[in-house]
């Protein structure tokens, strides 16, 4: 039986996670950096969650498959976004919310392919 809504998707779940980790962590930020790389950190997360409720809505596979993939796209980023701020000094080293970050795009990567797989690609 699959889930009967976005909110029953594990992959939305660590999702909505980690951009609610993230605006905490991004709240100690240099000032100067809110309309920088904050911004850039704060949407690379939320875009993660916000892809899975669309593609959760989609009736077609193929495009419940292409927002899923734009949803593992922005974890990725997010990643990077992460690194860059850790490299840069800012904030407490997130180690575990790097690793809930990679946690995440890998499931849905294995989202992706199983939506793939159902509509026989």
């Amino acid at each position: 039986m699959g889930a009967k809504s976005y909110e029953d998707v594990v992959a939305w779940q660590m999702g909505h996670s980690v951009t609610l980790e993230v605006y905490r962590w991004t709240r100690g930020f240099p000032r100067e950096e809110f309309y920088g790389l904050v911004q850039q950190i704060r949407r690379a997360a939320a875009s993660v969650p916000a892809n899975i409720v669309e593609g959760f809505a989609r009736r077609k596979p193929h495009d419940k498959a292409r927002l899923y993939n734009i949803a593992e796209s922005s974890a990725d980023e997010l990643g990077y976004w992460i690194r860059l701020a850790c490299e840069l000094g800012y904030g407490e080293h997130p180690g575990a919310l790097r690793e809930k970050v990679k946690a995440t795009a890998q499931l849905l990567r294995r989202l992706t392919d199983a939506t793939l797989a159902r509509a026989g690609s």
